[in-house]
């Protein structure tokens, strides 16, 4: 434990990566890296690069820090006005010169500031010294102005550790917006016990928003690294899905990505330590059931990209077979669909593929007699209703698995959604009851939950 943890009373946290072992992490999401060129411009572009580029220049040979370890008053003027800064800030300077030294650019020698000669390369290669900056930043927020302690803050010393937990939770999104809030939770007290980390669990409220606020403070250090971008979802769906999940009175509802070239450095980062990373492309080898698995928290646009390389690696006859196996031997609602946008792919080999699911019967045959249907590959005069109904009931389960049951009714009148509803009540489909279960509690019309509501109760009794 270190003086601060000491302290503070805490608990220490473990650490999650001990000896850069990350074989415990899911199967991640292959990413899209961006080219040689757009990193370029990426790093260039970069506000902190800029200022902490003009610094370094500025310092020179080196100048004399006060007693208390700064820059004179007179040479903290002159360092603000050469970068174009706030002279009434003086917390601006003071944060490149933590960035600085956390890339090692500066260091303190005899009461002087001054550059570290084996790292002046850097200062003409942008995306090396860009990822620099961006892997040495928990410890730069760690540490005050010019190197001094900071000011006590309850679980800020575990900073480092909750670093990695926000790289991973932006990075398995794949560059698609994450809420806010949902990273204060995991970067407080989430069980996260697939990293094997120990929390600090059911922090007193001012904890929680002392450390929502130095979080933020956080994110807005990255954003003007370039690492990420920050916003309002825009959409009041998305907000009312973050006040529900939220614990607060008045959570955040800003969203937070990775950039292009923040993805990059944290898939450059995993790779490094062992860790099987993907970048879009590199799973067109894989079977498809580990194509299923790394895809499952991508997005949509990235599966379809992915997807579309697999197939075309494969060929659309050898894909469509191994769909159709994979819907064969698939235990899971969530692999049937996979399974099914695959054959979509591959042209007459699809359609053929799904006669034969259709004609072997169950789960999958209804499933691929849904899907010929849909794409009129086969006339609705000769297949009954009920043939299709168990794989509405299965791609029920599956957007209720992923909490949007209610998407299935879209577009639908009431009626049409109510007679759906009794419908799916009728097949023998085994996971009937959670999908009228999950209709009942869903934002559906009440009439809609009503009858789910009924339902589930005749089936039960």
């Amino acid at each position: 434990m270190n003086r601060r943890a000491a302290l503070s009373g805490l608990p220490p946290l473990q650490d999650p990566f001990p000896d850069g072992d990350l074989a415990d992490l899911p199967d991640l999401p292959p990413v899209r890296i961006p080219s040689a060129v757009d990193l370029l411009d990426a790093a260039t572009s970069s506000p902190v690069l800029h200022s902490v580029t003009g610094f370094v220049t500025w310092l020179g040979d080196g100048r004399r820090l006060d007693l208390d370890g700064r820059l004179t008053a007179e040479d903290a003027r002159a360092a603000a006005g050469a970068l174009g800064l706030d002279g009434e800030r003086p917390s601006e300077l003071a944060a490149l010169g933590r960035w600085a030294r956390s890339a090692g650019l500066v260091r303190t020698v005899r009461g002087r500031l001054v550059p570290v000669k084996s790292r002046r390369a850097l200062l003409g290669r942008p995306i090396d010294l860009w990822r620099q900056l961006f892997t040495t930043f928990a410890g730069d927020v760690g540490s005050d102005a010019e190197g001094e302690a900071p000011p006590f803050v309850p679980l800020w010393h575990h900073w480092p550790q909750m670093f990695e937990l926000l790289q991973l939770s932006l990075y398995t999104a794949g560059g698609e917006p994450v809420p806010v809030e949902m990273l204060l939770e995991i970067t407080l007290d989430e069980p996260v016990g697939m990293l094997g980390f120990a929390p600090y669990a059911n922090p007193a409220p001012g904890v929680r928003e002392e450390w929502h606020g130095h979080l933020v403070d956080a994110l807005a250090a990255l954003e003007s690294l370039g690492a990420i971008r920050t916003g309002p979802s825009g959409d009041p769906a998305v907000d009312r899905q973050i006040l529900d999940m939220s614990a607060r009175d008045d959570p955040d509802l800003t969203l937070a990505a990775l950039t292009p070239i923040g993805l990059w450095a944290v898939n450059r980062m995993l790779v490094e330590q062992g860790v099987p990373a993907p970048v879009l492309g590199e799973l067109a080898g894989a079977e498809l059931s580990e194509l299923h698995r790394r895809l499952a928290m991508a997005g949509p646009e990235l599966v379809d990209s992915e997807l579309a390389g697999w197939v075309d690696h494969r060929g659309p006859q050898r894909a469509a077979a191994e769909a159709q196996t994979l819907m064969q031997a698939a235990g899971e609602p969530a692999e049937r669909l996979f399974a099914m946008r695959v054959l979509a792919l591959t042209g007459e080999h699809g359609v053929a593929a799904a006669h034969r699911l259709r004609a072997a019967g169950g789960i999958p045959g209804s499933v691929a007699t849904g899907w010929l249907l849909s794409t009129e590959a086969l006339d609705p005069s000769v297949a009954a209703v009920e043939e299709s109904m168990l794989g509405v009931v299965d791609q029920f389960c599956a957007l209720a698995d992923e909490g949007f049951v209610e998407v299935a009714f879209e577009g639908q009148s009431v009626p049409d959604q109510v007679r759906m509803v009794v419908e799916c009540a009728r097949t023998e489909h085994p996971r009937r009851l959670d999908v009228l279960d999950a209709i009942a509690d869903a934002p559906v019309d009440r009439k809609v939950a009503k009858a789910a509501r009924k339902a589930r109760l005749r089936l039960r009794t």
